[in-house]
């Protein structure tokens, strides 16, 4: 293998007093190192020459991408550094100890390539080619795929957990581990925006210094392979080292995905073509049919906010089943993660839900995410209509109330429904005589009949209550009741008449609030209603 000027350089012990000046191409370009003949007239491209500098000859010509390496120093090196790269060591080193320094670094270089390949043809394994690059660079090295889970690392803190700044990035007996949120948001911090580089980058996270490669290949990003210096200074040389270890790390990665397709990959493709509606073939109802023997599940819908924009979601999904077994979660439409989540073995019977928020909650709050949860699914084959429930929870849920992280479906399930019931006329044309008639009189005065109503119906036409809730004298709501229910001309001891007028009023409402959160939302966008003023349910009028 072909090394450069740097790398060159960088190999060369700190005992030697070395300096690299001249035109230093970072290009692996140098054969292994050679004695210039005295009656040389050209200094070649590819050749890496060790003399000394009482013996430097007079060359007609220098090509370009050769190296020379001079014990001591000369004003007849200033020529040389014109046209090539110049490394020069202490005067009083003996040349062939100069020699075998740097013939031994082409040979380490050379048995590093040669074990990568045979670990590459037996094995494949990532963590291996780690441990046989410490022979090439004392950078501490790690691995961590495209959903931030650490592959493998070798140096500082082995056997601990794996963090991108490398104050612990040990892997133990080759298992992965997922790198912790805290480290991954320092992590995108500096990353985020380099994660489309080809070539060899740094990074600093702290006072620690990385050389990067990212892991891509035509079928997209993969991981990056970064080396660490915590002991010691960058070195730019490693730039050819840290691209020909990625190269084959993708090579050994690309092995390992080509495996055999695991019973959950298979539940997990299931479940996504019952959401899209897409047919099944005979491994996927096997997969939905084993799985319904196995218990109760929940289905969990979670959306990125902000920062977790920026987070893989194939890394959400590994934290949701690390986090609680019996999960399987996968991306929908690489915008959210669906979650069927086993609640059998949560908690006794009744509190399963309860501890199943509990344990959300934090992951969420960790994660920026909001999440929609349905109703139990018994039956996977079902998973559509479940994940409808758990969309319908989060987007109602979010549009109604944007402080919660967790939206039940049954919280929201009449909100649906109402919304759901007008079709698509406009709500208007659903209304009463009556119900015009005081909505007519509200434009014009300060006491809402609409609102008074309202409140009645919602405490069951209980007079005591409903007074209570309108801050109003019971003498005073009596007498307003009295004036609307002439207005409304209608039989509220109907049980139809009343769920009629209820509905009509419960879809205003949301409508309503619907409005304040979206600014200007109108559910009947494709048809728009007249022009009305309506009341704003929520508020409070004054008393008579």
């Amino acid at each position: 293998m072909k090394l450069s000027p740097q790398l060159v350089f960088d190999s060369l012990p700190a005992e030697f007093g070395a300096q690299l000046s001249g035109i230093s191409p970072m290009d692996a370009t140098l054969e292994a190192p050679e004695l210039l003949a005295t009656d040389a007239q050209e200094l070649q491209g590819g050749r890496l020459i060790v003399t000394n500098a009482n013996r430097l000859p007079r060359l007609a010509k220098v090509t370009a991408g050769c190296a020379l390496l001079c014990i001591g120093d000369s004003r007849r090196l200033d020529w040389f550094r014109r046209y090539c790269a110049v490394i020069t060591v202490r005067p009083d080193l003996d040349f062939y100890t100069v020699f075998s320094t740097v013939q031994q670094a082409f040979l380490r270089i050379s048995k590093w390539v040669l074990d990568l390949y045979q670990i590459l043809e037996s094995e494949g394994s990532i963590q291996s080619m780690l441990e046989v690059s410490s022979a090439v660079t004392p950078a501490s090295a790690i691995v961590v795929d495209s959903s931030f889970t650490c592959v493998a690392s070798t140096g500082v803190g082995a056997n601990q957990e794996g963090t991108p700044s490398g104050t612990s990035t040990g892997i133990a007996d080759g298992v992965s581990k997922r790198i912790p949120i805290s480290d991954v948001d320092q992590y995108l911090a500096s990353y985020n925006l380099s994660m489309s580089v080809k070539e060899p980058f740094t990074l600093d996270f702290g006072e620690l210094q990385s050389l990067n490669a990212n892991l891509i290949d035509s079928n997209g990003y993969h991981g990056c392979l970064s080396f660490l210096y915590p002991n010691h200074d960058l070195r730019p040389g490693d730039g050819l080292i840290v691209r020909h270890l990625a190269h084959m790390v993708l090579r050994g990665m690309s092995l390992v995905g080509s495996g055999t397709e695991t019973g959950n990959d298979v539940l997990k493709r299931a479940l996504s073509c019952l959401i899209d509606n897409l047919p099944l073939g005979t491994l996927e109802l096997a997969a939905l049919q084993a799985a319904s023997s196995n218990g109760t599940y929940v289905c969990v819908l979670m959306r990125p906010q902000r920062r977790a924009r920026e987070l893989p979601l194939s890394y959400i999904c590994n934290s949701l089943e690390e986090d609680i077994p019996g999960t399987v979660a996968f991306e929908y439409r690489q915008t959210s993660v669906a979650a069927f989540i086993r609640i059998d073995n949560l908690a006794p019977e009744g509190s399963r839900r309860d501890e199943l928020e509990r344990k959300l909650l934090p992951i969420l709050a960790s994660l920026d995410m909001k999440a929609g949860m349905s109703d139990h699914v018994s039956d996977p084959l079902e998973a559509r209509s479940y994940f409808l429930q758990a969309s319908i929870a989060l987007d109602k849920g979010s549009c109604l109330d944007e402080s919660p992280l967790l939206y039940r479906f049954q919280d929201f399930a009449l909100a649906e429904l109402l919304e759901n019931c007008t079709g698509e006329m406009p709500l208007e044309l659903y209304f009463t005589s009556g119900l015009r008639r005081l909505l007519a009189h509200d434009r014009d005065s300060a006491i809402s009949y609409v609102q008074t109503l309202s409140v009645y119906l919602k405490h069951n036409m209980n007079v005591t209550h409903t007074a209570k809730a309108l801050y109003i004298h019971r003498s005073t709501l009596l007498d307003r009741l009295e004036r609307m229910k002439a207005l409304l001309n209608e039989d509220l001891n109907d049980p139809d008449e009343r769920l009629r007028i209820e509905m009509v009023l419960r879809a205003l409402e949301l409508r309503d609030q619907l409005k304040t959160q979206l600014g200007g939302y109108d559910q009947e966008q494709s048809n728009p209603p007249r022009q009305t003023h309506l009341p704003t349910l929520v508020d409070v009028r004054p008393a008579d």
